[in-house]
């Protein structure tokens, strides 16, 4: 490609940034035909320079609804917190799809070795119970969630469960966590995580582990990937008193 076909796909791009950028969140931007009659270009010109927009994060292509100004970045806060109070603080209606519930006979070793690590020793639970969602905020996914917890703690799961709050069930259990640690990795979805969460192969996600615990006694163990340009991550820092 020659210097000038480079400059004038940049230009082209650039033009685009300005007219996505004074959108709304969620705004569906012209089609691709439109913008190219309009600039006077090919419509693979204008291709191109949306392509680059969706590698920016700030334009997200929707199956079915075209390419939209994508969504500022929700804050979020990594304590023990809850998707629907998270959700609606940004001004957003939240819902939840319940995907799976089981009674896990093959959970992963980690979750296998979290609940193993009881106080006192004590035996490990024989069963570990499973869900699966995927979280939304005015119908955009956000969140895919898989969590695990202690048949010996938590009643069978449900799917009218599944679409409220985990939380309230635990409370109403007796072992809200009350401690806990999180960790974040990120990278790459697989197949099936870009579709639900309705992103391209190539947008990283944001991959939170959870280690929650009640009165010292571990209770939830749960992995969420979220995708990377819908979210911006803020760390409490509190100085060690020592």
């Amino acid at each position: 490609m020659s210097e000038r076909s480079d400059s004038k796909h940049e230009t082209i791009r650039e033009q685009l940034r300005a007219e996505v950028l004074a959108l709304s969140p969620g705004e569906r931007l012209p089609p691709e035909r439109h913008l190219a009659t309009r600039l006077g270009v090919a419509r693979m010109t204008v291709r191109q320079a949306i392509g680059g927009l969706v590698r920016e994060g700030i334009v997200t292509p929707v199956h079915g609804k075209g390419n939209l100004r994508s969504a500022d970045p929700m804050r979020l806060r990594v304590q023990l917190w809850s998707f629907t109070e998270t959700v609606r603080a940004q001004g957003l209606t939240p819902s939840t799809q319940p995907l799976e519930w089981d009674d896990d006979p093959e959970p992963p070793p980690a979750a296998v070795e979290f609940f193993a690590a009881r106080p006192g020793g004590g035996p490990a639970p024989r069963t570990l119970r499973r869900s699966r969602r995927l979280r939304l905020g005015d119908g955009t996914p956000l969140a895919l969630e898989e969590a695990w917890f202690s048949a010996d703690r938590v009643p069978p799961l449900t799917e009218e469960v599944l679409a409220g709050s985990l939380y309230a069930l635990l409370r109403e259990a007796g072992v809200l966590p009350d401690s806990g640690e999180e960790s974040v990795t990120v990278g790459l979805p697989t197949e099936e995580e870009a579709k639900l969460l309705a992103i391209a192969g190539t947008r990283p996600l944001l991959r939170l582990t959870r280690r929650a615990f009640a009165g010292g006694e571990p209770v939830e163990y749960a992995q969420a990937a979220l995708p990377g340009d819908r979210f911006e991550l803020a760390f409490p820092l509190i100085r060690d008193p020592s």
